[in-house]
Formats: structure tokens, sequence, C-alpha cells
């Protein structure tokens, strides 16, 4: 039977609460499956790749709200040759709705991040790794603009 990791995460604090569900599927020996979705209020910059501050100011309730956030990643593992071949997309969004209803500014804030990537690291020696990887990302707004840009990197490592 294959194995199976599951992660569960719920935490709650005066400024943020987040919940957190991850797992992976290992297909022995050459492939993995794994995922995660993350929700929060006041997460922020606590959530990788989120596109939203944790918070703003209301300035009618003189107080300080969160912003909600959900993001998700889903990718698979699979070896081939000495590497590895990863594929990935990931997805994150932000509301805006009660800074809006608090009468903010809000058309040019991020609303929604997305990416999608392959990449190939190896390791043609113990102890040294190469990768390259080609990636898509894409943001939208709240006003509904978009943009989106195609990055390619590459990288060398020693374990030391």
């Amino acid at each position: 039977m294959a194995p199976v990791v599951l992660i569960i995460s719920l935490r709650h604090c005066v400024v943020k609460s987040d919940r957190l569900l991850a797992a992976k599927l290992t297909l022995e020996p050459v492939v993995s499956i794994q995922g995660a979705v993350v929700y929060g209020d006041g997460v922020g910059g606590y959530m990788y790749g989120s596109p939203a501050a944790s918070s703003f100011y209301d300035p009618s309730a003189q107080e300080v709200e969160t912003v909600k956030a959900l993001g998700g990643t889903l990718g698979t593992s699979i070896n081939a040759g000495a590497g590895t071949v990863n594929l990935v997309y990931g997805i994150a969004t932000a509301d805006w709705d009660d800074a809006e209803a608090a009468g903010l500014s809000v058309e040019n804030q991020n609303e929604m991040f997305q990416s999608a990537y392959v990449n190939y690291i190896w390791e043609p020696i113990k102890d040294v790794s190469y990768g390259i990887e080609v990636g898509h990302h894409s943001r939208e707004v709240v006003s509904g603009a978009e943009g989106s840009a195609v990055r390619f990197q590459a990288m060398a490592m020693y374990k030391f």
C-alpha cells in the first residue's frame, strides 16, 4: 500500500486564524502527488503566495479588520534519470469586500495570484545539484485588470 501523509492544522489567535489541510501520496517508487489548501482570516504573509496584507484599518469603525484569504497547491514529483521532474499549480485569493464596504479604495489591490511551473532537479554527484525551471505566473486585481509573466530559472547548489 502506498504511504499517505496527512497534515491538519487549526490555529487561532487574536489577530489571525487559519486552517491548513495538506496531504502527500507516494506511489512507489517513482511518483508522488502532494497538495494543500489553506484558509485564513488575517493570514496575509503567513500564507505562501498570499496576494494581500493580513489586515486594513477601517476609519469609520476605528478598528483594524482582517482580510480573508484562500490558497491551494497541487503538484506531482516524478523520478526521471538522475533527478526529479516536478509539476506544480498554485492559486491564492484575497477577499477585499469588507475593505470596500468600509469605503476604502481597493480597485488596485491584488485579489488573485496563480502559478504553474515545471522543473527538473538532478544530482549528478553527491552533494551537487542542478536545476532548471519554467513558470507561468499571473495576477488579477480587484478592478479586474490582470497581468502575467513567464519566468525561466536555473540553479546550481553545493551542500556542505
